[in-house]
């Protein structure tokens, strides 16, 4: 027995007009049997003789209809409406730019290494009291403003309040040394460090797998610092020298004011002693003086320290021992070696540069992931608005 499926493939044949006699005897016996096929047969033959009589009164089009219309659409020229998918993934491809670029001018390019400067006494830092000043002036009410002023400008009278008028610049000097005798070296250090009225603060020797090296810091007179480097030739192949000055005038000259306030409110602090009488005045004196004379003792080491540094400067030199195959040979080099060094320097410049990339592409990381969200977004829009129109 048929079935209602299979009779629906019989019909398609019926509807395409592919149908034979057998095949319409047996869509017959079928529809004898199943009302509904019947009515979907009928149904179906209705629907194909409109069809057949809609195409017998069509009149068939002209000949030239197709190049009438083709000539009718390029005299128009329809203007087609801007597509707000494209519009949108414009502005969202503008902003993931403007956000890269402006994540790529945030990124730092290179490190810079902070130099700190030499530390500066000041009287108000480690526990110190910042205005001993004020005691004074309450211990002396009966002193007025001119009095104060006359004290305080006291020891200027040959215009300046300085004892040492010239610069203060404190020279450093750095030297990397490779030698291949290295004890002769070390001893000819020491020989011209002597010779040249300087000292070594300190020095450390170190023997390796490698060879022996040294490390030593020498105070050399600052006046001789010059010949001291002339000579350093002599102890071997020089691999890096460097020189430094510094100018401590300014902080120099501050020290040496504050000094002298110190001095003279101690002084005058002293003279109050003897003139007070209660017990509590003479305690709060006494705690006073201590003070001053603690700031008086830092500020006069801070001013030996700078001295020192002015007089003798520093010399930190690197020893170190080189073998006889370390020795360089001045050659001309083989066109395989010049191919092989121009291969690693190749190799080292694409390792550097895919280092950078990777490090690159890691601080963008997070304005790549808000491009991509703004991008995301902007796709779903597109995609709903084309589901509803």
């Amino acid at each position: 027995m048929m079935n209602c499926t299979e009779y629906g493939k019989y019909l398609k044949k019926f509807e395409s007009g592919e149908a034979d006699r057998s095949d319409l005897e047996i869509m017959r016996k079928h529809e004898q049997q199943c009302p509904k096929c019947a009515r979907l047969r009928q149904l179906a033959e209705t629907v194909q003789t409109g069809l057949d009589h809609y195409r017998e009164e069509t009149p068939p089009a002209p000949q030239n209809c197709h190049e009438q219309w083709v000539r009718q659409l390029k005299k128009e020229k329809p203007v087609k409406p801007k597509s707000g998918r494209r519009v949108l993934l414009a502005a969202a491809a503008v902003l993931v730019l403007f956000i890269l670029f402006l994540g790529g001018r945030n990124i730092p390019q290179q490190i810079r290494s902070k130099q700190t400067a030499a530390p500066m006494m000041d009287y108000a830092s480690e526990g110190m009291r910042a205005a001993p000043e004020a005691a004074y002036e309450e211990y002396i009410p009966e002193m007025s403003m001119g009095e104060m002023a006359l004290t305080s400008t006291a020891g200027t009278s040959n215009g300046s309040v300085f004892e040492d008028e010239t610069r203060k610049i404190v020279r450093t000097a750095s030297i990397d040394i490779s030698t291949a005798e290295f004890d002769k070296s070390l001893s000819l250090i020491h020989q011209m460090c002597k010779e040249n009225g300087g000292w070594v603060s300190s020095s450390s020797v170190v023997s390796k797998s490698g060879g022996m090296s040294a490390s030593m810091t020498l105070r050399i007179p600052s006046d001789k610092l010059d010949t001291f480097l002339g000579r350093t030739g002599e102890l071997g192949r020089i691999i890096r020298q460097d020189e430094s000055a510094e100018d401590r005038t300014e902080s120099y000259r501050d020290t040496q004011s504050r000094l002298k306030t110190q001095k003279m409110l101690l002084e005058r602090l002293q003279n109050l002693v003897t003139t007070s009488e209660k017990l509590e005045d003479l305690l709060q004196l006494e705690r006073q003086i201590a003070e001053i004379q603690y700031n008086i003792d830092s500020l006069t080491s801070s001013l030996k320290s700078t001295d020192q540094q002015v007089n003798f400067s520093k010399v930190d030199i690197s020893l170190k021992e080189e073998k006889k195959k370390e020795v360089v040979e001045t050659r001309e080099l083989t066109f395989g070696e010049r191919l092989s060094a121009a291969l690693e320097l190749g190799l080292s410049s694409f390792s550097e540069s895919l280092q950078n990339m990777v490090l690159i592409l890691a601080a963008l990381l997070p304005y790549l992931i808000v491009g991509v969200c703004i991008l995301l977004c902007a796709i779903f829009v597109i995609r709903r608005r084309k589901k509803k129109s």
